[in-house]
């Protein structure tokens, strides 16, 4: 399933229902930014620079997920931010949502993803987004969801969680500036020997 709008909706209705229980906005924005990160890292790596597929044997599976989750924990602990543990749940949510209601974890647990990069790729892509009704219906969705968060009358981040959402963007930035660096040159250093 490549449906953006879907995916996106899931990532900030589960955001705000974390942002009810911690009562931290920057929870919604994470969730969101994790539930259409896979999808985005293998369309960019993936087709544009690496010009295949093999972007997609990371940011489609289980890999994502560990990295943000480990990285995430470590993060918790000795810094007390959520924000990379909320993108580790938004890339699970788009996972299940990908795989519903048969999950496919794919690589690493049961070999490689079978993805191909096809001719005519990227005009497919938007006329699916363009024409699927059910995208138009989470656009709707996500809509509501957003409009309620601007007239919901939460005071404004402090300068603390303003920082935790600065630091939390370049720890996505970074994690997938190093995942882009691994796949371009370190896998195919160690596919050589």
């Amino acid at each position: 399933m490549s449906l953006f709008m879907a995916h996106l909706f899931i990532g900030l209705a589960f955001g705000l229902i974390l942002h009810k229980i911690y009562h931290n906005k920057n929870i919604i924005i994470f969730c969101a930014i994790g539930s259409v990160l896979p999808d985005q890292v293998s369309k960019i790596f993936g087709h544009f620079l690496l010009t295949s597929s093999s972007a997609r044997f990371y940011s489609q599976t289980l890999a994502l997920f560990l990295l943000f989750l480990i990285i995430g924990l470590f993060v918790w602990k000795y810094y007390r931010s959520n924000s990379l543990l909320a993108v580790a749940v938004g890339i699970f949510l788009h996972k299940i949502a990908d795989t519903w209601p048969f999950p496919d974890w794919n690589f690493p647990l049961f070999g490689p993803s079978l993805a191909k990069m096809l001719p005519g790729y990227f005009q497919s892509i938007i006329l699916t987004e363009i024409n699927s009704v059910t995208e138009w219906i989470f656009f709707i969705a996500t809509l509501i969801i957003v409009f309620y968060l601007v007239a919901n009358k939460d005071p404004p981040l402090d300068p603390d969680r303003k920082k935790e959402l600065f630091r939390g963007i370049l720890g996505i930035i970074l994690i997938i500036f190093i995942l882009f660096v691994s796949i371009l040159y370190i896998l195919p250093l160690a596919t050589a020997f």
